[in-house]
């Protein structure tokens, strides 16, 4: 890897993954991160440092990495609500989704709470 070449953050790659499947086992992972700089010549920098933005929902074992939240979960990010697939969704870069085939969305759609109130 030469100093100019083009990055993408772990964590950045792995919400793409996410968005397109809830697990995927280590020797796959390998294969399709393999396949991504092949295919967009852009390197995956695997900084632990950044990885933390997803450690509340990535969990693993002795073989794979996996989620257990649904996409249309809330959760909480910076004290605000967002939803699950919203919040992968705004860590991942157009080269992630578009090597994903992850589909255009409106980016930071925090979740509003509807309140009906009842007038008499």
């Amino acid at each position: 890897m030469d100093p100019g070449d083009k990055v993408v953050p772990f964590f950045s790659f792995l919400a793409g993954l996410f968005l397109v499947r809830k697990e995927i086992d280590y020797i796959e992972l390998s294969y399709i991160m393999n396949d991504f700089t092949d295919k967009t010549n852009i390197y995956i920098d695997d900084n632990s440092v950044d990885f933390n933005m997803m450690n509340d929902f990535v969990y693993f074992n002795d073989k794979k990495l996996y989620i257990v939240n649904d996409y249309s979960d809330i959760i909480y990010f910076n004290n605000a609500p967002i939803i699950f697939g919203d919040y992968l969704y705004n860590m991942t870069t157009c080269e992630i989704r578009n090597y994903f085939g992850i589909s255009p969305r409106n980016k930071f759609k925090l979740f509003k709470n509807k309140i009906k109130a009842k007038v008499s």
